[in-house]
């Protein structure tokens, strides 16, 4: 009886190693299992926290956003899941007369849930290619042309 009783101990203990081993961590940052890109994109607003240039003939970023004022790093992107954002000023205005919402508009996933469409106030729409989307980091990508010159701006948010 004592033999079953260790046999039955060590089975348990055992199965209760592995099945915690399988868990991951409350404050695990990259678990994404069983979210969807939508639910990870609209589970909470997002804080910008990094701003990054460069041109795309070079491989060096440069950091635009040590340069933002205190009242800016503080604003908020809300994306809902009906396929509207918000931009919201966040705790601190810049000025106290300045608008809550800054902006408002509509995004939507394209090629596959790896791009991003977003149209502010009805205006022309940019993409953002996703470059991380997990539980609390959002980081993505987008090109543009002026003056024959071409960048490429990558953007990094936290929940």
């Amino acid at each position: 009886m004592k033999k079953i009783f260790k046999t039955v101990l060590f089975t348990v203990t055992i199965s209760l190693f592995f099945i915690l081993a399988g868990c991951s961590k409350s404050g695990d940052s990259n678990t994404t299992v069983n979210f969807t890109k939508t639910q990870l994109l609209t589970k909470a607003d997002w804080i910008q926290t990094g701003s990054d240039t460069k041109l795309t003939t070079e491989t060096v970023w440069t950091d635009n956003f040590a340069r933002n004022s205190a009242c800016s790093k503080d604003d908020r992107i809300v994306f809902r899941a009906n396929g509207t954002f918000e931009i919201n000023e966040g705790p601190t205005k810049c000025s106290p007369s300045d608008p809550q919402i800054q902006e408002t508009g509509t995004w939507s996933f394209a090629q596959n849930e790896t791009v991003f469409f977003i149209t502010i106030s009805g205006q022309q729409s940019d993409n953002f290619t996703i470059v991380t989307l997990t539980t609390d980091l959002l980081v993505f990508t987008r090109t543009d042309t002026y003056n024959g010159i071409t960048r490429e701006f990558k953007e990094t948010f936290r929940h």
